[in-house]
């Protein structure tokens, strides 16, 4: 360990807040440091990320070495100059990493045969290049598209494929790689619901997602979970009425257990979300959402539609940097658009809009005890790599908080996803 690893320690020891701020605006990861202070980094970062204090003591009581954090408080002389100690430390990083890719290329190439050393040396190449230029990449384009038309062709048993909760949005839209994805509708038409149930998907093929709840408690999460998960309508439980199905709820809690859905809660700015997505891509999570951008708690005094803008693209650039899809939940306007800002439609790889169908649906009938039917409409507005200005109907039930494709199927045809 370095002694400007040190120091940047000693700088979140001495002002937590601030200067992981900064350390998440550089990009800053655990790599950057070794031994007990990329763990000391890695329990910050996360503490951070869900809006919890970081200071000396509570990494006292992490179970750090209080001498060695006294060496690091040591160290930072002045923790106004963290942006100086992380070059620095940036310095350092690229300088370690530079060194063990030249023994992986001495390996490499004292091994190399006449046939091979063409492919050898093409991926010598991308890895020195990386180091440079980390968020930058360059090569030609015949062998990206070559490479790209192969996994096309012949994908790896491994692959990862994120598809959609719905049937038709799959035959209209391209498994989810790593797109900024917008879901826009007014309040309690199922935006949230529609979220959920695309982690749950994915989390009955143990794919990892992470959910970001801005607005809501753990405990409302966890209901809607339960609703999906066991098809049962939970709010004859919240009323404590004593025919509800409670077996059926406890069921669908003791499922939760095997299914890799992450879900914080609580209110963030965009630096502490950027903290949340980096630290949920090191957790293993393939997909973020975040509900809702109204949310995102800002700092000035700008107009709405310039918190809107500078909010918008900052998410642009964190799925940049996490190189994870993003699923923002938004709200539309009185006049049915992406509510605030315009440059939210030219930010988004995809655009998707929720309308109830008034027409279409049928409220429920307390006399015949005949359950209601909400039908809604979902737009696709924007698809960068696909269809757009597709329109069709589905079906959302909101007792158990879940989306089918209308018209839907009959029961026993109804698989765990809704499809």
């Amino acid at each position: 360990m370095s002694e400007i690893e040190n120091a940047v320690i000693g700088c979140i020891a001495y002002n937590g807040a601030s200067s992981i701020s900064r350390c998440v605006a550089r990009g800053v990861t655990h790599d950057w440091f070794t031994g007990k202070n990329a763990w000391i980094y890695v329990h910050a970062l996360r503490l951070f990320s869900r809006n919890e204090h970081v200071d000396l003591v509570v990494l006292v009581n992490l179970g750090v070495d209080q001498r060695h954090l006294d060496n690091c408080v040591d160290a930072a002389h002045s923790p106004s100059e963290i942006d100086g100690y992380l070059d620095v430390l940036h310095r350092q990083y690229i300088l370690r990493v530079s060194k063990r890719l030249a023994d992986e290329t001495t390996d490499i190439t004292g091994n190399m045969t006449d046939l091979d050393v063409e492919d050898r040396l093409a991926d010598i190449q991308r890895k020195w290049t990386s180091i440079s230029a980390t968020n930058s990449k360059s090569e030609p384009m015949h062998i990206v598209a070559a490479n790209m038309v192969a996994r096309w062709e012949t994908p790896r048993h491994d692959e990862i494929r994120l598809g959609w909760p719905l049937e038709q949005l799959n035959r209209h839209m391209a498994p989810i790689t790593d797109e900024l994805i917008f879901l826009a509708a007014k309040e309690s038409v199922g935006k949230t619901a529609l979220a959920l149930q695309h982690c749950l998907m994915l989390a009955r093929k143990g794919i990892v997602a992470s959910f970001l709840s801005l607005e809501s408690s753990l405990e409302r999460v966890a209901m809607r979970l339960i609703a999906q998960i066991g098809r049962v309508n939970t709010l004859p439980m919240v009323r404590r009425d004593p025919l509800a199905d409670y077996q059926g709820a406890k069921d669908a809690a003791a499922k939760m257990a095997d299914l890799p859905i992450r879900v914080t809660t609580g209110g963030m700015d965009i630096t502490a979300i950027k903290a949340w997505a980096m630290n949920e891509k090191a957790a293993g999570s393939q997909l973020l959402v975040i509900d809702n951008m109204r949310h995102i708690r800002v700092k000035g005094c700008g107009s709405p539609v310039e918190q809107f803008r500078e909010l918008s693209v900052q998410l642009k650039w964190m799925r940049d940097d996490v190189g994870l899809p993003v699923i923002v939940l938004h709200h539309l306007n009185d006049t049915g658009d992406v509510s605030w800002s315009k440059d939210i439609r030219r930010d988004a790889d995809i655009l998707i809009f929720l309308f109830h169908d008034d027409d279409a649906s049928t409220p429920y009938d307390p006399i015949t005890k005949t359950p209601g039917l909400d039908i809604m409409d979902i737009e696709i507005s924007k698809n960068r790599d696909g269809q757009s200005n597709v329109r069709y109907k589905a079906d959302f039930d909101h007792p158990t908080q879940t989306w089918y494709d209308y018209p839907r199927k009959k029961q026993h045809d109804i698989t765990e996803d809704g499809l």
